[in-house]
């Protein structure tokens, strides 16, 4: 058997987190088939991501990615770590994101 790890957040309509989903209230699908959870919890744990932009963003679109970032940053919790980078035709490494960090 093969263990899968699926970090998951879920939020209600209202945007609100739902913190206590039972393994009955929740399923998984792969290419349209449901998958057997073995394994529920309800446990956090810290997430590590790396977001890369795009350098040669303009106007319209630079604003929609600092919203976006700021939404990322909001999400994050103090364990979490981000790594924001850009590129163009190259790699160009970036700086860790905050939590606290509220403005660009």
């Amino acid at each position: 058997m093969n263990l899968v790890v699926l970090p998951v957040t879920v939020k209600d309509s209202a945007g609100n987190l739902v913190p206590d989903l039972t393994k009955e209230e929740f399923r998984v699908f792969d290419e349209n088939i449901e998958q057997k959870i073995s394994i529920f919890t309800v446990e956090a744990f810290p997430l590590s991501a790396v977001v890369l932009i795009d350098n040669d963003l303009k106007g319209k679109d630079s604003d929609m990615v600092e919203e976006s970032l700021k939404s990322i940053v909001a999400g994050l919790s103090l364990a979490d770590e981000a790594f924001v980078c850009r590129f163009d035709t190259n790699f160009i490494p970036g700086k860790a994101l905050r939590r606290i960090r509220t403005s660009w």
